[in-house]
């Protein structure tokens, strides 16, 4: 078997002109394959990738207020696609007052307090943990969003009072913080006014302005009953833009509406399905061209080739292995076609690149090709290639020995 292997490669090499016509006229095929699925892989994928890396098109945001315990809090953890679930304090009570005592002239801002834990979609993880990992004390770290900080004309590391207020026997009264800015959150996380502390200091900000009392902070008062508490709204993020319809879905069957990004998220899919279909019509009907071009290829090679093969059938070798003559011949076209249509696919990228960049978002991926695809684009048109030569084994292992005495 491995003398025909070697008399069929050098037979293969020995016709160089009908071999460059038949390469060229694989490669014209596969080409245009591997650059479609090198923009579809690209474009898509640079999209989704841009919408997984802004953690605002995973939120769930809840409408409205309910009453959610801690059982309630477990059922929605472990739903498969839930990535980070917290439960938060009423909206009102969910407020802070910062001022940057540098520029104690400026007004002070609002900002909504909200819980942060490890995982955290806004935060990094060593941020994330060091915050939650707080007692509550007049003294804490916060991360602000960069619009809060903007506001406030401070930096990562400064220092800003913080103020939560109440109304006591019609008398107002405040819980002074002296709160250091830990981290900033990156522009995409948020445009709103955000400080990101413990759930702990929500849950004292909405005791204290319940007017209960506080211990933590030396604030006086009535003791909140030791009852179940359950919370008016949550955080919740998918871990991927998928298991976001989902998770809206389930809480929509519980009475729960809430405000997703899926309109993006839905634009992106169908895209991804879409271009999915187009590459599966065009992959069909090229591999049904690369298998018609290169069974004809290999059905005129085999026919140049009769006498010869004839021969080879007349001074000994089985039928089995003048079959493997198409077979070794349709292997190095198919792998050669292929390696000059990587080239080629590769060559045209940059011009794809120029061509499409204006239609791409800043730092969008427009054409991606990785080695485990090519390893794959390879096994297809190796087993096309299979099923091709299949055929002009067939013809070539009917060739009878005593053809070779009529060339004599």
């Amino acid at each position: 078997m491995s003398q025909t292997a070697i008399i069929a490669t050098f037979a293969f090499f020995h016709e160089r002109t009908t071999m460059i016509c038949t390469l060229l006229g694989l490669a014209a095929i596969l080409t245009p394959l591997l650059v479609l699925f090198g923009l579809k892989f690209g474009v898509v994928s640079g999209m989704r990738d841009r919408l997984e890396r802004d953690p605002r098109i995973r939120v769930l945001q809840p409408i409205g207020q309910g009453s959610y315990d801690e059982q309630w809090f477990a059922t929605l953890r472990a739903l498969p696609g839930a990535a980070f679930v917290l439960p938060t304090t009423r909206f009102l009570a969910a407020t802070i007052s910062l001022q940057n005592p540098s520029h104690s002239e400026r007004d002070p801002i609002n900002a909504e307090l909200v819980p942060t834990a490890p995982h955290d979609p806004l935060l990094s993880e060593a941020d994330a943990e060091a915050l939650a990992a707080q007692p509550v004390s007049a003294e804490m770290k916060i991360a602000i969003s960069r619009p809060a900080a903007d506001r406030l004309h401070i930096s990562q590391g400064n220092v800003v009072d913080g103020r939560i207020g109440r109304m006591l026997d019609d008398q107002p009264q405040a819980l002074p913080f002296k709160l250091t800015v830990s981290a900033i959150l990156p522009a995409i996380s948020s445009d709103r006014m955000l400080a990101l502390v413990p759930l702990p200091l929500l849950v004292v900000a909405e005791d204290y302005r319940e007017g209960f009392g506080v211990p933590a902070l030396g604030v006086e008062g009535e003791e909140r009953p030791q009852t179940g508490r359950s919370f008016a709204s949550f955080r919740l993020f998918a871990d991927t833009i998928d298991n976001v319809a989902p998770l809206r879905d389930w809480l929509a069957e519980r009475g729960v509406q809430t405000v997703t990004r899926g309109g993006e998220i839905e634009t992106v899919q169908r895209l991804d399905s879409d271009l999915g279909h187009l590459f599966l019509v065009l992959a069909a009907l090229g591999a049904a061209g690369f298998l018609m071009s290169l069974t004809l290829g290999l059905w005129a090679s085999i026919a140049r080739q009769r006498r010869s093969l004839s021969l080879l059938r007349l001074i000994g070798y089985p039928a089995g292995a003048i079959a493997l003559f198409p077979v070794v011949q349709g292997l190095w076209a198919a792998l050669l076609s292929l390696l000059l249509a990587c080239a080629a696919t590769f060559a045209s990228q940059p011009v794809i690149e120029r061509m499409m960049a204006a239609s791409l978002p800043q730092g969008g991926a427009i054409f991606r090709l990785y080695p485990e695809h090519i390893a794959v684009a390879a096994a297809a048109t190796m087993a096309c290639t299979v099923l091709a030569a299949a055929y002009g084994g067939l013809r070539a292992a009917r060739i009878a020995p005593a053809e070779g005495l009529r060339y004599e």
